[in-house]
């Protein structure tokens, strides 16, 4: 995980208004591999292992195995497109199975870093500028800190808000997969659709 990434987290437990404190066992390169992030208010600690953060509120129980769509070729390239990534610096969140190309797109566009956020993710080999994680009930960011979110479709239910919550001023979110029906998003305000193609949708936020 980058150090730098912790200015911008939040406690999942106590919400936007709560920053956490690293702890650092183990650093390189400025990258944690072992040690701990802790909210000054409820004083939980949320453990890094092997630069894999767990920011679940308790009760923490074993990680799960997850299960993902398949992603269409050239994923990466798609969704740093659809992000209008171009140059860094900047943070990303990449949600569920599409944080498989989190190190394709922290690869191809220096000076970013990516939050993939999944479960699966503790078991995903470390990349250059990409910081897994596992969180609950929210993304554990700050509201408006990242410039772009990509997730699975179907987990709009799950992160939607959130997704839109996280983003910076007309920041955008990329959605791999079949819309969910009746198009959640048209309720949201200033949320604009940029690309509708079936296979991906491509948000602004407001």
């Amino acid at each position: 995980m980058n150090v730098l990434l912790t200015d911008i987290l939040a406690c999942p437990r106590c919400g936007n208004d709560f920053g956490l404190i690293l702890l650092s066992h183990d650093t390189a390169d400025r990258r944690v591999r072992e040690g701990e992030l802790g909210c000054p208010n409820c004083r939980d600690r949320f453990p890094i292992r092997d630069g894999f953060g767990d920011l679940r509120a308790p009760p923490r129980h074993a990680l799960e195995a997850e299960a993902f769509p398949a992603l269409p070729p050239q994923a990466g390239l798609t969704a740093a497109a659809g992000l209008g990534v171009a140059e860094g610096p900047g943070v990303f969140v990449f949600l569920g199975g599409v944080g498989r190309v989190a190190g394709e797109v922290a690869l191809a566009v220096a000076g970013i870093e990516v939050a993939a956020v999944s479960a699966a993710a503790a078991d995903w080999r470390a990349e250059p500028g990409v910081s897994r994680m596992v969180s609950r009930p929210g993304i554990p960011i700050r509201t408006g800190r990242v410039r772009g979110v990509a997730m699975d479709a179907h987990l709009w239910g799950q992160w939607g808000e959130e997704a839109l919550r996280v983003l910076v001023p007309r920041g955008r979110l990329v959605l791999f997969g079949t819309a969910p029906e009746g198009t959640p998003w048209e309720g949201q305000e200033g949320v604009r659709v940029l690309l509708e193609d079936g296979a991906v949708t491509v948000l602004q936020g407001g």
